[in-house]
């Protein structure tokens, strides 16, 4: 069963964006307080271009996986992850069970999750080769970049597998 978490199209495309509506799950305690002051400029960012997007900051521990579960289940396309590695774990977390919760019920999983480098040492970013300047992140979002994570790679075995493990437990 991890092995189908592996595969599943969320580690996959860490980058894919229908730029209809992206949804930003801004950490605001991330980078040591600064991604609040990240996201502002991300959002500067996606004004410029006309991009509608909603932020939902979090408030408190495993507030993103709520965030990212209800979107998920909503039919959100594209999440789009402004903190750092917690951040990006839980979000990961809430995006996986609300997968299995759509395929329980026959509906299509059609979310995608987007990655802003807003953290403290952005590890997942690095490992996974992946921008680690916002502007450089929110334009890739932009243009609709995919960037394909294959499910061996360093970045996954040290992020996304602690992150699939502890899905069982919530």
């Amino acid at each position: 069963m991890l092995q189908n978490i592996l595969d599943n199209d969320i580690l996959k495309s860490l980058y894919f964006t229908e730029l209809k509506m992206l949804d930003l799950i801004v950490n605001p305690y991330a980078g040591r307080g600064r991604a609040k002051t990240d996201a502002k400029k991300v959002f500067e960012i996606l004004d410029a271009n006309n991009v509608k997007f909603a932020p939902h900051y979090t408030a408190r521990k495993k507030h993103a996986t709520e965030i990212a579960y209800n979107l998920t289940l909503s039919g959100a396309k594209t999440i789009v992850s402004v903190g750092g590695d917690g951040t990006i774990h839980e979000i990961v977390n809430g995006i996986i069970l609300a997968r299995r919760e759509l395929e329980k019920q026959g509906k299509p999983f059609v979310t995608r999750l987007a990655l802003i480098p807003a953290g403290t040492g952005n590890d997942f970013m690095r490992s996974a080769n992946l921008p680690l300047s916002l502007e450089e992140a929110t334009n890739r979002i932009l243009s609709g970049s995919v960037k394909p994570t294959p499910s061996k790679s360093t970045a996954l075995t040290r992020f996304v597998l602690p992150a699939a493990a502890s899905t069982w437990t919530l």
